[in-house]
């Protein structure tokens, strides 16, 4: 069970939050808020 819960704490909330070097240190959802607006126009 705490097995489980650390696997989700990880991918749900520090994943998507932590900096990347493969997104040019941006964050996932910073990232893809980024592509959405220059796909918009």
């Amino acid at each position: 069970m705490i097995r489980r819960e650390v696997f989700w704490f990880i991918e749900g909330w520090y994943n998507r939050r932590r900096r990347h070097s493969g997104l040019g240190y941006m964050s996932p959802m910073d990232f893809e808020q980024g592509e959405t607006h220059v796909r918009g126009g």
